[in-house]
């Protein structure tokens, strides 16, 4: 519930980089070898906030937990064990921070121990302080924060649970607490200081920076030539410009779109427009180039980045572009959630040199700069 974060919506739906939190910390865990199954615990009454992250991954099972950390544990636990894997990892959602090396430290660790947890040491001096006042000195020497994922052998974790029994389970802060209660032994590896769970607001925005300064800014650069043809009307950027001519294309020929998709695929590393979209395709027949551009944008944020800004140049001698702009800029704004300051759009001509001067077609440039978050 995030109760001590915020009252405006639960931590694990604040955004990174234009990415809740839980979905950060899910992509985590997808494409790890030894990872056979990912299964989200829930808030039942927090569907508005994770309904279209759900969407995103059909492969990952989304159930209702508890009414408690533990409880919804011993839910998740009772719904995996049936499946084949031996072991499982519990991990907090508002950790995103978790990278693939501890995950094979616990890992390695685990399959020899049966129960396994990530710890750091205790750098501060520790005191036992009551009304403000300190009662104890406490050595630090073997005191240790521990972490999450926390990993463990099913069946035996299952044993522990069903041990003390849904009724005490309230007490326990993590899965490592109610193992050791009946008497197991729990190991350690080494934790990592950046995986640090978000508590509260200062701890969203120190992860938040952290992110933020290891992520990659990436450029990304697309053109795009459509010719002419009778007609009496034109899109560009999605908006529609009475013209005694036309555009030829397989699609709406929206060349302003066309481009700036292919800037974006740059930037993303994943090819360009007639690869996603091939023009051999029926399916793409006509297709107005704003559905194409949305679909472009949920790559966006499937690859953990975010469109920092794209600066769009329309080259032609007429129809005259700059009037129309701000209409352009705010369909293109809405369709890739950003704000209209992102989206720069703006024309030129060849002083009549060339096709274009003879006024043949138009073309288009993009040039897209987004950032992506570390993986």
């Amino acid at each position: 519930q995030g109760k001590r974060f915020s009252d405006k919506k639960p931590k694990q739906y604040y955004e990174i980089n234009g990415i809740p939190i839980l979905e950060i910390t899910i992509k985590k865990f997808t494409n790890i070898n030894f990872i056979h199954k990912i299964v989200t615990i829930i808030n039942k009454n927090h569907r508005k906030y994770f309904n279209e992250i759900k969407s995103k991954f059909p492969n990952i099972d989304f159930i209702n937990g508890g009414n408690n950390r533990q409880e919804s544990s011993l839910i998740g636990l009772k719904y995996i064990k049936h499946l084949s894997s031996k072991y499982v990892l519990i991990h907090d959602a508002v950790r995103p921070y978790i990278d693939i090396k501890l995950l094979n430290r616990i890992y390695s660790s685990l399959i020899k121990y049966n129960a396994v947890i990530p710890v750091t040491k205790v750098k501060d001096s520790i005191k036992l302080v009551n009304k403000k006042k300190v009662l104890e000195d406490i050595k630090r020497k073997n005191l240790f924060f521990s972490q999450t994922p926390q990993g463990f052998k099913i069946s035996e974790l299952l044993i522990a649970y069903e041990k003390i029994g849904k009724n005490k389970l309230s007490q326990y802060t993590d899965d490592a607490q109610v193992y050791s209660e009946i008497g197991k032994k729990v190991c350690t590896v080494s934790g990592s200081e950046d995986n640090i769970k978000i508590t509260t607001i200062e701890d969203f925005e120190f992860i938040k920076s952290l992110m933020e300064i290891n992520s990659v800014i990436k450029i990304g650069q697309g053109i795009d030539v459509h010719k002419f043809k009778k007609g009496n009307k034109i899109k560009i950027f999605g908006k529609k410009i009475k013209f005694n001519k036309t555009l030829e294309g397989h699609s709406d020929a929206d060349v302003g779109i066309h481009a700036l998709i292919d800037a974006i695929c740059g930037a993303l590393n994943i090819g360009d427009i007639g690869k996603l979209f091939p023009n051999t395709s029926d399916k793409y027949k006509n297709i107005d180039s704003k559905i194409l551009l949305k679909k472009v944008n949920g790559l966006i944020k499937e690859n953990n980045a975010k469109l920092v800004h794209a600066d769009n140049t329309i080259i032609c001698e007429r129809p005259k572009i700059n009037k129309y702009s701000l209409d352009m800029r705010k369909i293109i704004s809405k369709i890739l959630g950003v704000k209209i300051d992102c989206i720069s759009i703006k024309a030129t001509t060849t002083e009549k040199l060339g096709f274009l001067g003879a006024e043949e077609g138009i073309a288009a440039m993009s040039i897209v700069t987004i950032r992506k978050l570390p993986e």
